[in-house]
């Protein structure tokens, strides 16, 4: 998972349109625009159990690691995070009490494979019995690590707005990994004017615009499975009261912990001034259906 803001300047001057004079208006509006958001992406976990009960005598200092090795036998502690961390100690284990469980996550680091790859993951038990201390380890078991996706994720706003017409501010993800992106998700709180000055402009949150379709009064943008090499395009519609120009949109991109795990980024926005200016305009706006042709 992952999160990001954006925000945007809508400047009120007199743009033109193909075939649209110049609105009438009298003096400058400049709204600033704040938007929220968390975007969230489904990657590949494992999780390993150990038990232990039965115990014949008093076992204390138990403590767990869990050794993974790839296919040549060498074991390979950065390739994975692993929570709770390691070695987990667990309670002492006596006769005729009860049973002992822990349970691990275990998550493929950004391995930069490009077909499935096996390994071999084992609990290593250190134990302490009679004053003598013993080391157990399991059986392997295999695991197979799936080649991951790197999405980058790309804002965009029309150059121009009309007055009481749809606007999208629009996202481009690109899958630039090996591996399929799954749930791609991403919400957004209602946009948030921080400050304006001349006319006061209002705005509308019409939904998002998904497949090709306006789903209206939803708010959670969902682009689902990204193949390797693949871009989905997809936003959240807008209206605004005046015609005008958007100026600027700022992102900020912050990627998130999971359960006290740093784990490997997956998840990329990029953005920043000036994000119109890219080869996504003829998505948008301008009614300019091939990009080679605009201005």
């Amino acid at each position: 998972g992952g999160g990001g803001g954006g925000k945007g300047s809508y400047r009120g001057s007199s743009p033109t349109f193909p075939g649209v004079g110049a609105p009438p208006f009298e003096g400058i509006t400049s709204v600033r625009l704040k938007l929220s958001q968390g975007a969230t992406l489904e990657r590949q976990a494992f999780l390993a159990e150990l038990a232990l009960s039965n115990a014949q005598e008093e076992m204390t200092d138990l403590r767990v690691r869990i050794v993974a090795r790839d296919g040549s036998g060498e074991s390979r502690p950065t390739h994975f995070t692993i929570t709770p961390t390691v070695p987990t100690e667990l309670p002492d284990l006596t006769p005729g009490g009860g049973e002992v469980r822990q349970q691990w996550t275990i998550v493929p680091a950004y391995l930069e494979i490009r077909e499935p790859t096996s390994y071999t993951v084992r609990a290593a038990l250190d134990l302490t019995v009679g004053g003598m201390t013993y080391t157990l380890v399991s059986l392997p078991e295999e695991i197979v690590v799936q080649p991951q996706p790197e999405v980058h994720v790309e804002y965009f706003v029309p150059k121009y707005v009309r007055a009481d017409e749809p606007v999208l501010l629009g996202v481009r993800a690109e899958n630039r990994g090996y591996g399929t992106a799954r749930n791609l998700r991403i919400e957004s709180a209602y946009p948030e004017i921080v400050s304006q000055a001349g006319r006061p402009v209002g705005f509308q949150m019409l939904g998002t615009f998904e497949g090709g379709a306006l789903q209206r009064g939803d708010r959670l943008l969902e682009l689902g499975e990204i193949g390797a090499g693949e871009v989905v395009t997809g936003g959240w519609m807008m209206s605004f009261s005046y015609h005008g120009r958007f100026t600027e949109l700022g992102v900020r991109c912050e990627h998130l912990d999971y359960r006290g795990m740093a784990l490997s980024n997956l998840l990329y926005c990029e953005g920043g001034e000036n994000v119109f200016e890219n080869d996504l305009q003829h998505l948008n706006a301008d009614e300019c259906p091939d990009v080679s042709t605009c201005d």
